[in-house]
């Protein structure tokens, strides 16, 4: 939470972000790697009134919040950077205003969390973003002893999977974390399911067509085991840079597994087994109830070679998704 001190300097007042359709303003690399901070520009703090702690770690902490500016409860992340002088204080600060910067100025779509406002302080970054009343899809899932119904699945997976066509293909962005905890849950089953992308902070750019990545191979593994795909953890497959879509689609076939099954994509075990699994393709079998277009959309985002994956925009395609 923002000191004291820090909310008297810094007094901000909102600009509410209409809902407005998604955009394909393409980020560059030299934005990512802009440490301006007058680019980023310095704004006042809004009044807020936290609530609660949601999650905290050692980084930082996102909290329940009350902005009687957008008079809306907001979700309030916080990025803690203890000494931005030094490389791993340093590469965690341009990661956070990554993050905060992709959200607040070019990511627009109604599958991503939307971020009212994103700004630095002297301890890190903070961003205002908004708050899922149903929580994300791991508590979601987590409330069921066999995994939920296909239908429900289908619908969470396709919109994944439209904002993902957007990110990857309109502006060359990858998010290289998606895992059940980065899906938030704006309404459940009882009111029309609508879900949110969200937790940008590993998130890079890509160049389609030609699929370069200019950044080249990253020896820093990007994701969150055991959702994360083959190549960000194997060196020998390092010549395919994990900064390209192919990696989130292994993630999001991760989250389907466990969506249809409660339980972990590569068994029960312990990480030493669950990556033999993974490197072996031997993830959690759907079941006997799920049908032969869920097994067969899954079968085609696990694949090893990520070259040999389904693209989003030919995942929107597929049989499984195509189902009303």
């Amino acid at each position: 939470m923002p000191t004291s001190y820090e909310m008297d300097l810094l007094r901000v007042v909102f600009t509410p972000v209409p809902n407005s359709p998604p955009t394909k303003k393409r980020p560059t690399r030299r934005m990512e790697q802009s440490s301006n901070v007058e680019r980023w520009g310095w704004r006042e703090l809004a009044q807020l009134e936290y609530e609660e702690v949601i999650e905290s770690g050692k980084n930082g902490s996102v909290y329940r919040a009350y902005s009687s500016t957008l008079n809306r409860t907001v979700a309030v992340k916080e990025v803690i950077v203890a000494n931005s002088d030094d490389r791993r204080g340093g590469w965690q600060f341009e990661m956070a205003k990554r993050e905060g910067v992709l959200l607040r100025d070019y990511i627009k779509h109604p599958h991503v969390v939307k971020c009212y406002d994103a700004f630095q302080t002297m301890s890190g970054v903070i961003m205002v973003l908004e708050f899922a009343e149903a929580g994300d899809l791991w508590n979601y899932v987590a409330t069921t002893n066999s995994g939920i119904a296909e239908s429900t699945a289908r619908t969470i997976t396709r919109q994944l999977m439209e904002a993902l066509r957007y990110l990857h293909d309109d502006l060359g962005v990858v998010h290289r974390d998606i895992k059940m905890e980065n899906v938030l849950m704006r309404r459940t089953l009882k009111d029309g399911i609508d879900v949110a992308l969200a937790d940008f902070g590993f998130a890079t750019t890509w160049r389609p067509p030609d699929k370069s990545y200019e950044a080249g191979p990253s020896r820093r593994m990007m994701g969150t085991f055991p959702y994360v795909a083959p190549e960000c953890i194997d060196p020998d497959q390092h010549l395919y840079p994990h900064g390209l879509p192919a990696t989130d689609m292994w993630s999001v076939g991760c989250v389907v597994i466990s969506m249809l099954t409660s339980r972990m994509p590569f068994g029960d075990g312990d990480d030493r087994d669950m990556k033999k699994n993974m490197f072996a393709g031997l993830y959690t079998p759907l079941g006997d109830d799920a049908s032969a277009d869920a097994k067969d959309f899954v079968a085609r985002l696990m694949r090893l070679d990520p070259k040999r994956r389904l693209t989003a925009a030919e995942a929107l395609q597929h049989p499984w998704l195509q189902k009303k």
